[in-house]
């Protein structure tokens, strides 16, 4: 039997109030989360805010539409209410951001690579806001020991998204460094030596270090086109050196920068060549070859220009070209050329549109800053066994953006598959007030749920029996009548006990409540369908063939099977309410 696990759909303690959040949502797991849009600039709809939890961690994810990126971001989430607590609205105050500098959570993490916020569930608190500060504390957020941190399924958290986000703009750059006049034609340049090959105009030889290192700004950069050790260009090797000749020739250039790239950039050169046959040369950034250049230098005072794309980036890069010579790798420049030198070197980058966003939600704070509510989900198991098919589905839902998928296949008979769902410790069946799902048939036999039942006289955990709760107890029907797009749990046929259940009244088709015809298995009536009855006679407090209200609930199932025939179907939207 293969288990996959996710959070439970939407389980409501309602503690005898009015239910309003008795809503119901989409599971909520890594591959199928709650959602909200991520607004940049109040309105414009950038990404999502992604929202789960595995029964130990809460997770929150950022993620960006394109060409947008995330530069920085800050995040609340907590058991207090930021209107509530007049929390500010100010991003830097939030407990959480990349660094974790002001987690109060010791096991809280963040994931650069996935924009991904880990909270322990355990560690999540409460907080006061102090605008003024008190003795022995700072202004802004206080987390609180009081009460102690935590919470569990059912319980509501406040999560404020805040990012800083970019997006390039378009046909717009702006430079970033330019060593070299860009605006001047080399050629018109009095200094240029007849063949660029590393003479002086005087005849002699010009030296340099090999390689050169341009560290960007260049406080002593002249940036004129005289042969000195201040200036721009410089020779590079001539294809025809050998050791000790021209030991000053400039092989490698490196400029190192510090720059904040998010969407990359456009390296641009131009280099006028001697009277060489060709010249050959590498293009690196960050030591990754980008592209190797081979130009022919054949004529009499030419010159090359090219523009490269760099990848993105941020923090310390190097660009570096590397010119060879005709023995490195031997025979690279068989023509012998003598030479060149670079006369300008430019990198631009996008211009970028600068932004703040916020999860979208209800306003706080004195600004349009955002926060929503999260409903902590209960961790649930899907379970398929041979030739069955239990997996969330984001083809088919009723509410975006997935549903789970249940299906017998060609398994053999008595097959399931089936989405099993832990209930709190200590839950009751008299506690169960309702259980409904959307479900989407595809074929065969309405989906039909199993409450697991801990029967002894001390209980101990393990389940000892199931009431069930399907469709044909409900009206009669089996494979037959269900309507073809989306009904609520049993809905879509027409309300009515079968006679030989003997029940009188009307069952609530939308849901599973006190009005639902169920039977025991395994039960004293035999066979098990003899211990037919309405869900509220076995909650009664005397109960039924040992089941009542006090009986403790382990878990639920909600499966399909092929006792009657092969059946698949889409389930949605599970709300499952209990009462003290």
């Amino acid at each position: 039997m293969k288990k996959v696990l996710f959070p439970i759909l939407a389980l409501v303690l309602a503690l005898g109030l009015a239910l309003p959040g008795a809503m119901p949502v989409a599971a909520h797991m890594e591959g199928c989360p709650f959602t909200t849009d991520l607004l940049a600039g109040q309105t414009e709809d950038v990404g999502d805010v992604s929202v789960w939890n595995d029964g130990t961690n809460l997770y929150v994810q950022y993620v960006l539409d394109d060409p947008w990126v995330m530069t920085g971001s800050h995040l609340y989430v907590g058991k207090s209410d930021p209107t509530a607590i007049e929390m500010w609205s100010t991003p830097g105050q939030l407990p959480y951001s990349p660094g974790m500098e002001k987690s109060p959570s010791e096991g809280a993490s963040y994931n650069s690579a996935t924009m991904t916020y880990t909270i322990p569930l355990g560690e999540i608190y409460a907080y006061e806001f102090e605008s003024k500060g008190k003795k022995g504390k700072g202004k802004g957020l206080i987390a609180l020991d009081d009460p102690p941190p935590g919470v569990e399924p059912c319980d509501d958290v406040y999560i404020a998204a805040h990012a800083d986000v970019v997006r390039p703009i378009e046909d717009c750059w702006e430079e970033v460094w330019q060593i070299g006049y860009v605006e001047t034609d080399p050629l018109d340049s009095p200094t240029l030596s007849d063949e660029f090959g590393g003479k002086n105009t005087d005849g002699t030889l010009y030296a340099l270090s090999d390689p050169l290192d341009y560290n960007i700004p260049l406080n002593n950069f002249t940036r004129d086109y005289d042969f000195d050790t201040d200036a721009f260009p410089h020779a590079f090797a001539p294809d025809g050196w050998t050791a000790g000749d021209f030991d000053g020739f400039v092989s490698t250039v490196n400029i190192n920068y510090t720059e904040d790239m998010p969407f990359g950039g456009n390296l641009t050169w131009r280099w006028t060549a001697g009277n060489s046959g060709f010249e050959t040369y590498d293009v690196s950034h960050d030591g990754s070859l980008l592209q190797t250049y081979v130009d022919p230098g054949s004529r009499p005072e030419a010159f090359w220009q090219h523009s490269l794309n760099i990848p993105a980036a941020s923090g310390d890069q190097v660009i570096t070209f590397y010119h060879y010579a005709n023995d490195d790798p031997v025979g690279e420049n068989p023509d012998g050329g003598d030479g060149g030198r670079w006369d300008w070197i430019r990198l631009e980058k996008p211009c970028e549109q600068e932004e703040t966003a916020w999860g979208d939600g209800t306003r706080f704070g004195t600004n349009w800053a955002m926060y929503f509510k999260y409903h902590v989900q209960f961790l649930t198991e899907l379970e398929d066994e041979v030739g069955t098919t239990a997996e969330w589905s984001t083809t088919e839902y009723k509410s975006p953006p997935c549903s789970i998928h249940l299906d017998t296949g060609t398994a053999a008979t008595g097959s399931e598959a089936r989405i099993v769902i832990t209930l709190p410790s200590g839950t009751t069946l008299g506690q169960i007030q309702s259980i409904s799902w959307w479900t989407k048939l595809v074929s065969g036999y309405v989906p039909h749920v199993d409450i697991s039942l801990d029967t002894d006289a001390v209980p101990d955990g393990a389940r000892d029996a199931i009431l069930v709760a399907e469709g044909a107890y409900q009206n009669g029907d089996l494979t037959t009548g269900w309507p073809s797009g989306w009904f609520q749990t049993f809905a879509g046929v027409t309300a009515a006990y079968p006679s030989w259940a003997g029940l009188s009244g009307t069952p609530n088709l939308t849901q599973v409540d006190g009005t639902t015809a169920v039977w025991l298995s395994p039960s004293t009536p035999t066979p098990d369908q003899l211990s037919i009855a309405k869900l509220s006679d076995y909650q009664s407090v005397s109960g039924l063939y040992g089941v009542s209200g006090s009986t403790p609930v382990l878990f639920l199932e909600i499966e399909v099977d092929n006792w009657v025939a092969q059946s698949e179907a889409y389930v949605d939207d599970i709300v499952i309410i209990l009462v003290p």
